[in-house]
């Protein structure tokens, strides 16, 4: 965090002079100058945000990268629903040769 131009020593004096003792001036500036550079938000911070047109440009890029995810899927199952179409095209071909096969065998045998 950048450092805060801040000056304790005339703030001191000030406190002083509007009736603090040396020792309630000096802890009352400097509980104001943690205050200062712990919890107030400089140029620096805020120039490392986050803008909200960062946050959707990338919310865009996000859906974008979801629809592309579902196209794959979707070519994918396509494909697999194609390769067992002929796995099973095939069982069923050497399932009903079989079957001429022990036909053609019973009707000699009968």
């Amino acid at each position: 965090m950048t450092m805060l131009a801040f000056d304790t020593h005339s703030h001191i004096k000030r406190l002083i002079a509007a009736g603090f003792t040396e020792a309630q001036a000096e802890a009352q500036t400097q509980a104001l100058l943690e205050l200062l550079e712990n919890r107030l938000v400089t140029k620096d911070d805020i120039r490392d945000m986050a803008t909200r047109k960062d946050l959707e440009r990338m919310l865009q890029e996000m859906a974008s990268q979801r629809k592309m995810d579902r196209m794959r899927d979707k070519i994918a199952t396509k494909k697999d629903v194609e390769l067992l179409s002929k796995e099973l095209t095939i069982k069923l071909g050497g399932i009903l040769i079989i079957w001429f096969v022990l036909l053609g065998i019973m009707q000699v045998l009968l």
